[in-house]
């Protein structure tokens, strides 16, 4: 009896970042939907709901929450793809190290494996919490404005994030010793000019990471990503799916 080749079914997974949103990938998930992918949107716990629900929510649960429902994934679907901002690919890294099966590729984006704040960011945060819905707003503000998954934020209770940034700091230095153990392929797209994410970020990719594949932007920020660099990060990834939508008995890893 012939056996006829069923097409295996696919999901594009977006995990946003610290304290952002999964409207960071509203646009880039519609395109990816458009090509006939299963499209979900992950959002971390804790995470788009008040300042107060942030830092009851502990940080241990941004990984067990992905890991669980990564697992669940894996039950429905045969070939898992995650598109990741900012501490969504620390996450992501982490739990593949551990269970990568099923999953085909993971593009990182703005991927925090040094992190080196710079005086925008801090800038930008300042306005973000003082001067809500200010002409001040510079296209780094507006662009974290639109992507905050945190509400509530006050001059009187922004030391609740703390701890929280603590945690973020901590997953960035334990992904930085634990990228090397990764199997599955790995595009990371980061930008010289982001402030939040030092270009150290690609140099120790580099050094302890082979078969991988480094785009690095120039101009785009941490949030903001300059329209002809956006077009540059949405054509990589929907390549990349072109090329691995593969037979569910491939093993990466």
């Amino acid at each position: 009896m012939e056996v006829k080749n069923v097409p295996q079914k696919t999901i594009v997974i977006f995990i946003h970042g610290f304290m952002g949103s999964s409207r960071i990938f509203d646009d880039l998930a519609r395109s990816v939907k458009e090509k006939g992918f299963d499209v979900d949107l992950v959002t971390l716990a804790g995470h788009d709901d008040t300042i107060f629900k942030f830092f009851k929510t502990p940080s241990r649960m941004w990984t067990s929450s992905v890991d669980e429902y990564l697992d669940k994934m894996r039950t429905q679907y045969d070939n898992i793809i995650l598109v990741t901002h900012s501490m969504g690919g620390l996450i992501s890294i982490n739990h593949l190290v551990d269970n990568c099966d099923k999953v085909r590729h993971i593009i990182a984006i703005a991927l925090p494996v040094n992190i080196q704040p710079r005086m925008r960011l801090v800038k930008s945060c300042l306005l973000y919490t003082f001067k809500k819905g200010s002409d001040a707003d510079d296209k780094y503000v507006a662009a974290m404005r639109k992507q905050a998954g945190i509400g509530g934020i006050k001059f009187y209770n922004s030391p609740l994030l703390i701890p929280k940034t603590i945690a973020f700091f901590r997953l960035s230095n334990l992904t930085k010793i634990k990228i090397n153990k990764l199997t599955v392929p790995i595009t990371v797209i980061n930008s010289e000019d982001d402030e939040l994410v030092s270009r150290r970020s690609f140099w120790h990719i580099k050094r302890i990471k082979e078969n991988l594949n480094l785009i690095e932007l120039k101009n785009s920020g941490h949030f903001w990503f300059e329209e002809t660099e956006y077009n540059i990060v949405k054509d990589a990834v929907l390549s990349i799916l072109k090329e691995h939508t593969v037979d569910p008995q491939t093993k990466v890893c």
